[in-house]
């Protein structure tokens, strides 16, 4: 696995603070099963801390980082919704 930000001067890190430790896990489960398209260009990184999720996210180009942000959102919308509404 290659170090984020290695060769890639464009970085971004984000935090999402959920309801509890098992949301962040089950996000971070979801969104860790699809490999990225352009591993040369694009890395990412999850981490845990409590019920916070972390993304460090790095991109060779400035478009490549916005076109990844842009997927991840949408991606953790669509789990934050499914949680709310799905889980007792």
């Amino acid at each position: 696995m290659e170090v984020v930000g290695a060769n890639k001067p464009y970085q971004c890190t984000l935090r999402i603070h959920l309801q509890n430790e098992r949301h962040a896990m089950i996000i971070k489960d979801c969104m860790e099963v699809d490999e990225e398209l352009q591993p040369l260009k694009v890395s990412k990184q999850f981490t845990i801390t409590g019920s916070t999720l972390t993304l460090d996210i790095a991109a060779t180009e400035v478009r490549m980082l916005r076109v990844a942000l842009s997927s991840f959102f949408d991606m953790v919308t669509v789990s934050v919704k499914t949680l709310l509404e799905f889980d007792a």
